[in-house]
């Protein structure tokens, strides 16, 4: 019997970039399905993801191992137009289409075919549906290794309020025969990352999982995923949004009133004349809305107390640009206040300049702060984690201080110390104690009064 296998990495724009680990397929003919049966095992998967502008080009490389006799087997990979459209979505002008489909085995190159107007049937709907497979055929020898090699262009997209998600679907590997052995997720972005920018989605289906680690590279724009001997129950997933895109748009639209867009129309010529490189031209349009904050008028005076506070974002990366690490440090403290934001930017001033005592503590407010997001808190972590052992001790941090979460076993099974068992001991004491004093008084008043 003939089994047909999937190797899976999918990249949609459906308001979401989705990735999709591979799993195991059966059938016939032009029908194919997920099943549960294989002794193929999967032994590695290396994915790197790389965000350039409006697409993202995707690498997806998996060492198979056949653990049983000799097979010939279908390895499929969803095809475009493999979900159906989504009526929300058509304004988007969302495009589905895997540019570029490229499949190697063992270094050499495999034509594909496609199998098209697959039924939602069976095993094959639910999260495991696609309309149309990339496939092509392989055949096993027992104890054989072979690598199989898928890279292709899609096209990103974005939801309503500018929000991008990022999921890569693993627990469709689960499929295969055994755990996966080792796997490596890598996600490249084009742009300067903030990692307050960026929240990890259902971070604790894994967060406290022995064999899971996130790593945070805001330096190289890179967040990397690494697991082993894993049976995967969870996905992986990533949502981004830039809140100063966010903050634009609610400030310069809708906006009424000749005063008002005159403020208007000098907070705009401020960011062009920023995003333009033009640094003397924008810190001279804000100093144009400034003037409005002391208006008669007080709508025109709290827009232009607004629009004030969002350039105070880009006053201070002017500031950083110019070298004067006191001013940036002023207006991004001044922009962040009322939503607490900046927190790395700020971070990074004071490691730059030697501030240490300002530094430790603001990674102690991003690790403990309950506000920022988690890929901000990890990267927290790992910066404690990272420190000469001079400054851990200088400023009492400790091992056990750098993990995110305890899990509840864990502090249901720690033993307690002695001086915890002493600390106990001593308010019992403590009670007891004035309970005796107490009485001991009473007695005494009693007496006096008596005589």
């Amino acid at each position: 019997m003939r089994r047909i296998m999937i190797v899976c990495l999918l990249l949609l724009s459906m308001g979401s970039a989705v990735y999709g680990d591979d799993a195991v397929l059966g059938g016939s003919g032009n029908t194919v399905y997920p099943i549960y049966d294989t002794q193929v095992e999967m032994l590695s998967e290396k994915i790197d993801i790389e965000i350039q502008g409006d697409y993202s080009l995707v690498r997806c490389e998996f060492l198979f191992r056949n653990t049983g006799d000799k097979e010939t087997i279908m390895v499929g990979f969803p095809a475009y137009g493999t979900l159906p459209p989504l009526e929300h979505r058509a304004a988007f002008e969302d495009d589905e289409k895997l540019y570029e489909f490229k499949t190697y085995v063992d270094g050499q190159t495999v034509s594909t075919l496609i199998k098209e107007g697959l039924k939602e049937e069976g095993n094959n709907q639910g999260s495991m549906y696609y309309a149309n497979w990339h496939v092509w055929e392989m055949t096993f020898d027992k104890g054989q290794e072979r690598r199989v090699i898928n890279t292709y262009r899609i096209k990103n997209a974005y939801d309503s309020i500018g929000g991008k998600t990022i999921k890569y679907i693993l627990d469709t590997g689960a499929t295969w025969k055994n755990k996966i052995g080792y796997g490596k997720v890598s996600i490249h972005f084009d742009q300067k990352m903030d990692p307050q920018n960026w929240s990890i989605i259902d971070y604790q289906d894994y967060e406290n999982h022995p064999n899971v680690k996130v790593k945070v590279y805001p330096e190289n724009n890179l967040i990397i995923w690494e697991f082993f001997d894993v049976e995967p129950d969870f996905n992986i997933g990533l949502y981004y949004q830039e809140p100063m895109e966010r903050q634009h748009h609610l400030i310069f639209n809708g906006v009424e009133g000749k005063e008002k867009n005159m403020v208007k129309n000098h907070g705009l010529t401020a960011y062009k004349a920023y995003m333009a490189g033009d640094d003397e031209e924008a810190l001279e349009a804000i100093k144009k809305v400034n003037s409005y904050k002391e208006h008669g008028d007080k709508e025109v005076a709290s827009y232009a107390l607004e629009t004030a506070n969002y350039l105070d974002y880009y006053r201070g990366l002017i500031h950083m640009k110019q070298g004067d690490t006191k001013g940036a440090i002023y207006y991004l403290k001044l922009n962040g206040l009322l939503q607490d934001r900046n927190v790395y930017l700020l971070s990074q001033l004071y490691k730059t300049t030697g501030n240490h005592d300002q530094y430790i503590q603001m990674l102690n407010r991003m690790i403990k702060g309950n506000v920022y997001g988690n890929v901000l808190r990890i990267w927290a972590y790992q910066e404690q984690q990272g420190l000469p052992q001079g400054m851990k001790v200088k400023y009492g941090i400790t091992d056990s201080e750098l993990n995110i979460t305890e899990s509840q076993e864990s502090t249901k099974e720690e033993p307690k110390t002695p001086f915890k068992r002493q600390e106990a001991f001593s308010y019992k004491g403590f009670i007891v104690f004035n309970m005796g004093i107490v009485i001991f008084i009473f007695i005494i008043f009693w007496n006096i009064r008596k005589r």
